[in-house]
């Protein structure tokens, strides 16, 4: 409902993560914290549960370039490419997961 507070709202989608009915909650948020990477991160994995590959990895991608030292983020981002058969991209971003 729209009275949920942004937090009970991500507490709620991560609870239920990466269920696609969390879409609705998750897009609020973002809508009012563009940069909110937890957010993001939860929207994108909902997203391409629900076979919205392209929009997940623009929502991922996002995610990761919010905040480049969030691993969960950067790992689901990398999730979403090798899902989309962007192997080599996915490999990249591992990489770089490595050596930090």
């Amino acid at each position: 409902s729209g009275d949920l507070s942004m937090q009970r709202r991500i507490e709620a989608a991560a609870a239920l993560a990466p269920d696609p009915r969390t879409i609705p909650w998750l897009v609020a948020v973002v809508r009012e914290d563009p940069l909110h990477t937890r957010a993001l991160t939860l929207l994108g994995n909902a997203q391409l549960a629900a076979g919205f590959q392209a929009r997940a990895v623009q929502t991922l991608e996002q995610a990761a370039q919010s905040d480049p030292g969030d691993e969960a983020a950067l790992r689901a981002f990398a999730a979403a490419l090798t899902e989309t058969g962007q192997a080599g991209r996915a490999r990249a971003i591992l990489d770089l997961l490595k050596e930090g």
